[in-house]
């Protein structure tokens, strides 16, 4: 963990101990530059880290935005912030039939 924490800037992101081979989730936890937030589950996990980047107004990584874009609006209901993709629109309408 001290690895992954000593690559970290300003991002949040989720960090998961398991049995890759089980597909087995062990621990969860959320990084926020150095600090490290244990939570009970991988969805907690998921819920603490979207809330964080939303009250401590981190932006989205490029790499991984659309999935908060789709988990923003799919799953918690909020408005889009800026245009989402064509991937992300379909994925929406595919879930919220």
């Amino acid at each position: 963990m001290d690895e992954a924490l000593a690559n970290t800037k300003k991002q949040s992101f989720i960090l998961v101990k398991g049995n890759k081979e089980h597909l087995e989730v062990l621990e969860a936890f959320v990084i926020i530059g150095n600090h490290v937030l244990k939570c009970d589950s991988l969805l907690q996990a998921v819920d603490v880290c979207f809330k964080c980047h939303k009250v401590f107004l981190i932006p989205f990584s490029t790499v991984c935005e659309s999935v908060w874009q789709f988990i923003s609006c799919a799953i918690y209901g909020l408005e889009p912030e800026k245009q989402l993709s064509a991937t992300v629109n379909h994925c929406i309408s595919f879930v919220c039939k």
